[in-house]
């Protein structure tokens, strides 16, 4: 009679995953640069058209020249925001360069198509990387006819692999000098926003701190990832990037709103932010939908009759007042988050008790 397999698990089931929150400034330059290269979307974030503006305004025609050369690729900076967490602290844009121009060029190209997904576990040949990586025209040319949308990044690999690391180089330095300054982003926000979230992780879970800070987006632990990254962000407003690095999940989140007030008596924006989403019927009938059990995107619109934009924006508007939250694993499926509703009530209650109050007179 045959039994089944034996087992030992030697793995550590009771593993906490780390969490590291980064509010380097240099994350923030990088942001500021994945904004600047997607220009054609700048108005979907809060200051998006300001920095394109100065961007036009400030950025010199050679800083100008080698964005246009590099194809406005967004998939760069997100893998830079990945290098930049990887160094010694103070992680700075000066810092940054240094380490660029020390790297190999051909590893350098290697690990920015890693970044945009072109390897072998996504059906890539390794020789068409590897000679991708080297500058093979011949190889790029392969692996770009395996994808079915064009990508910035193909205008980086045209050029040579030294001409990509002088470039690279040029815009961060360029851009750190030219253009961020006139940003003039408060970095004590930033640090404000960072505190909180260490105090956060006290308490809660990774997968738990990663919905807090993101306003709902879920992260499963898996076995591949080593660690979380949450990189506060006032650029990135209200959007959230996401990227891995090395065995790194990072998530560049939304600075909270409260953060940003400079008016004592003004109730916190997530307060303002939650019964706006609740004020549309639309978003009210997503609710419902949702209490129901998890839904695509495809599903609600069908449902809704509505344009498949109209209801990916109700959508961010609940998932940013943290009342649904939204699977990234294999399957994009929008729920509703647990405790949302009754947690409503409780935080006007909290803002009503303890708002400051004023003599009377």
């Amino acid at each position: 009679m045959s039994s089944g397999p034996r087992v030992r698990d030697f793995t550590d089931q009771d593993r906490e995953l780390r969490v590291d929150i980064d509010p380097s400034p240099v994350h923030e330059v990088l942001s500021a640069l994945f904004v600047a290269a997607h220009s054609s979307k700048a108005a979907e974030y809060e200051i998006g058209s300001h920095v394109i503006e100065l961007f036009n305004l400030y950025a010199s025609d050679q800083l100008k020249a080698d964005m246009r050369a590099t194809g406005h690729c967004g998939e760069v900076w997100l893998w830079l925001i990945g290098v930049a967490h990887s160094l010694p602290e103070p992680r700075t844009a000066e810092s940054l360069v240094a380490y660029l121009e020390m790297m190999d060029p051909v590893s350098m190209r290697r690990e920015l198509l890693g970044t945009a997904c072109i390897t072998e576990s996504k059906g890539f040949e390794l020789a068409a990387i590897e000679g991708a990586a080297a500058g093979e025209t011949e190889s790029v040319d392969s692996l770009f006819e395996q994808l079915d949308a064009e990508s910035g990044l193909r205008s980086i690999l045209q050029l040579s692999p030294t001409d990509t690391r002088e470039k690279l180089v040029r815009i961060v330095q360029q851009f750190t000098d030219e253009v961020f300054p006139k940003l003039e982003i408060d970095q004590s926000v930033r640090e404000r926003d960072a505190g909180d979230k260490r105090a956060m992780a006290r308490t809660l879970a990774a997968d738990r701190l990663v919905e807090t800070a993101t306003n709902g987006i879920t992260f499963t632990p898996r076995p591949d990832v080593g660690g979380v990254v949450l990189i506060p962000s006032i650029v990135a407003r209200p959007w959230v990037f996401i990227t891995d690095y090395a065995a790194l999940r990072i998530f560049v989140y939304p600075v909270a709103d409260e953060h940003l007030a400079e008016d004592p008596d003004a109730p916190p924006g997530y307060l303002i932010e939650l019964y706006k989403a609740l004020g549309d019927e639309s978003r009210l009938r997503i609710l419902g939908m949702l209490s129901d059990g998890p839904m695509s995107l495809a599903d609600i619109t069908e449902r809704l009759d509505l344009a498949k934009s109209t209801a990916h924006h109700h959508l961010r508007v609940l998932r940013t007042a943290g009342l649904v939250r939204v699977s990234i694993d294999e399957t994009r499926a929008y729920s509703l988050r647990s405790g949302a509703m009754s947690e409503a009530g409780q935080l006007l209650e909290r803002y009503l008790a303890e708002r400051p109050t004023r003599d009377a007179t």
